[in-house]
């Protein structure tokens, strides 16, 4: 039997259960993006065995459908979601990713990321791919993250470096394009010299 939606206990009154309403899925692409990775029609139930979700803007160029995605609030019930793979989209509340536990990877090449608070829980997160999000002001809320090893943050508006310090696993960052103090002696510029000295790949000044 097809999974049932767990809102689903509330029928209308023609007794039949709707499929996609009670998921509140307003954005039609990213409704595609479900429904492709499944198989079928999406689900709270069939939405938390997905591992890998991947809606990019490469797909336009292999003449496959392709629409920039804006909302991916249905998301926060992909509880084992692995690998998040949305270059070229428009996302800028990553919210819901807050509650996929499970996130290794994320790839957000080219969307208009601002906060990425809600990432701060992801404590397997592995890699981070942000450039040309060129909101995106601040790596703050990353500070401490235990697992995070390869992060990419090229032309974004970041400024401040400093809590990459305070990552204990980095092992590649990439701060090209970046508009940073160059002078020697400034936060960002110890910051990275430090990161060297201790064996991190450092791909920009």
């Amino acid at each position: 039997d097809r999974p049932r939606n767990k809102r689903s206990r509330g029928r209308g009154s023609s007794g039949k259960i709707p499929p996609m309403s009670a998921l509140k899925i307003t954005d039609r692409w990213l409704a595609e993006a479900l429904s492709e990775a499944l198989g079928g029609p999406p689900t709270i139930d069939a939405l938390a065995t997905i591992t890998h979700l991947d809606w990019a803007e490469y797909r336009a160029e292999a003449e496959l459908p392709w629409g920039s995605i804006r909302s991916i609030e249905p998301l926060r019930h992909c509880a084992a979601l692995q690998v998040l793979s949305f270059d070229g989209n428009a996302l800028s509340d990553l919210g819901p990713l807050a509650s996929c536990a499970a996130l290794r990877e994320i790839w957000l090449v080219d969307n208009a990321v601002t906060d990425l608070t809600p990432l701060r829980g992801l404590l397997h997160l592995e890699t981070l791919v942000l450039d040309c999000n060129r909101r995106l002001g601040s790596i703050a809320p990353l500070a401490g993250h235990p697992a995070l090893r390869d992060l990419n943050i090229a032309h974004t508006a970041v400024t401040d470096l400093t809590p990459l310090a305070e990552l204990p696993a980095l092992t590649k960052v990439n701060v090209f394009g970046l508009k940073l103090d160059r002078a020697p002696d400034s936060p960002s510029m110890e910051t990275l010299a430090a990161l060297r000295a201790r064996g991190v790949e450092v791909l920009g000044p």
